[in-house]
């Protein structure tokens, strides 16, 4: 359960906020500090199982292990010991999404991310620029991460 209400304290963090913490990468540091002030009551963060699945399937992909889906499990398992919360995905988001999706051009996953941030009247927390036309017609208020380079 959501432990603020605040619009203000609230955010979702995308799958590049995700990857970008996870990897220590730019912006990782503004994802740390979010997290830390989630787990001290201060914030919400909000994270849809779409993007956890998203964080699977990368994680099993680009892992060098010897059992990529062992490393890919782990890393999910992580993340749900933070400080988030990780919501289903319910019909409200699935037809929001829907609707953002037939407007805009941008992946089906970012596409619920959208729609998470309009339903918890949260901030997006992302670098990826798919976002960036939804900001600009006003649908979405975002926390720009720092650019990084995608391998």
């Amino acid at each position: 359960m959501p432990r603020r209400t605040n619009a203000n304290d609230n955010y979702v963090l995308d799958t590049y906020a995700l990857q970008a913490f996870l990897a220590s990468e730019p912006g990782a540091d503004t994802v740390e500090d979010l997290l830390r002030a989630a787990g001290n009551d201060r914030t919400t963060l909000f994270v849809s199982w779409v993007s956890m699945s998203e964080i699977y399937y990368v994680t099993h992909r680009k892992s060098v292990a010897e059992n990529p889906e062992v490393k890919a499990r782990v890393t999910v398992e992580g993340l749900q010991r933070l400080a988030l919360t990780i919501l289903p995905v319910r019909e409200a988001e699935a037809l929001k999404a829907g609707r953002i999706k037939a407007k805009f051009t941008l992946s089906l996953a970012d596409a619920f991310v959208a729609a998470l941030g309009q339903i918890q009247n949260a901030k997006i927390v992302t670098g990826d620029p798919e976002f960036r036309p939804l900001e600009e017609a006003g649908e979405i208020r975002v926390v720009w991460l720092p650019g990084k380079s995608r391998k």
